[in-house]
């Protein structure tokens, strides 16, 4: 078994064994672009295949930088090695030979898939072979997370009441443009800058899959779906400003993104990496589906 670069090539054999290895979570070719060379931020050196005597892939792992906080971070985005090869040194050697790429770039901790343009909010709990092989290399948990699911349809939530109520008060709910960009980005960066790069995915959609809330042209709140993941029916993330909330406005934000959805054939959502569980279970329904461990390792 030897390493060598992540090459476009390689997609369609990486999606295979992604599928395969993968139990929760369905995974294909068009993920594993999007999460390596399909990545606005994707650096070459970050993307490894292990092969075979013949060639063949038989595991790989893309990493990234990003910040949380002060501190620049590296995280391991996908990391996926084929079933038939698995507890044989793959996944070892591949953690090894990124590592140390990404401490070279300034990273001072590792974590596993949940950073920027995240697969899974960690580890799925009931992974017990992946918790035993992280923590068996340095890894430990520092957070445990949750996701919730939302069953859509038949019909879609009542939107146009509340958009009306809305703009009687001066509030305009819409879809954002291309045009709203920059006013969107110097606002989350005020508010919410940790979401400003996922942000930035759902406004390059066509259309933008952004829904917003302005006063007197100002953004005061969001709600938007597909910044990644996008084969999956993956809302978020979404936020309004504290001083314009429990008015329904994110409520309302939310069922159009929803609806969108809906209109896309699909019957649920996920609403991943969720803090305020009572509101998502009140405004559509939501209930928890899965629990996930985040790791992490100092380098």
């Amino acid at each position: 078994m030897d390493l060598r670069p992540l090459r476009p090539e390689d997609l369609p054999a990486l999606g295979a064994i992604a599928q395969r290895a993968f139990v929760y979570d369905p995974l294909d070719e068009a993920l594993v672009r999007e999460k390596s060379i399909g990545a606005p931020d994707w650096d070459p050196e970050l993307g490894i295949v292990a092969h075979d005597e013949e060639g063949a892939p038989v595991g790989f792992i893309a990493g990234c930088l990003g910040a949380r906080g002060p501190e620049t971070r590296g995280w391991v985005r996908l990391l996926a090695v084929e079933p038939s090869r698995q507890r044989r040194g793959v996944g070892s050697a591949l953690l090894q030979a990124l590592e140390p790429r990404l401490a070279e770039r300034g990273a001072r901790s590792v974590g596993v898939f949940d950073g920027p343009l995240y697969l899974t909010p960690g580890i799925d709990f009931r992974n017990t072979a992946a918790y035993c092989f992280l923590e068996k290399r340095g890894y430990q948990v520092k957070a445990v997370r949750k996701s919730l699911r939302c069953a859509l349809g038949p019909e879609p939530f009542e939107v146009e009441p509340g958009r009306r109520a809305f703009a009687r008060n001066g509030v305009e709910v819409r879809r954002a443009t291309a045009a709203d960009a920059g006013a969107i980005d110097r606002w989350l960066g005020r508010l919410f800058p940790g979401w400003r790069f996922e942000v930035a995915q759902c406004l390059r959609n066509d259309p933008p899959t952004y829904h917003g809330a302005w006063r007197g042209g100002a953004p005061i709140g969001f709600a938007a779906y597909h910044g990644m993941n996008k084969t999956w029916p993956h809302f978020g993330p979404m936020g309004v400003e504290p001083g314009q909330r429990r008015a329904g406005l994110g409520r309302l934000l939310l069922h159009l993104c929803l609806n969108d959805l809906l209109g896309l054939g699909w019957d649920w959502a996920i609403i991943p990496w969720v803090g305020p569980i009572p509101f998502y279970h009140k405004a559509c329904g939501a209930v928890i589906d899965r629990v996930f461990w985040s790791f992490e390792k100092g380098l």
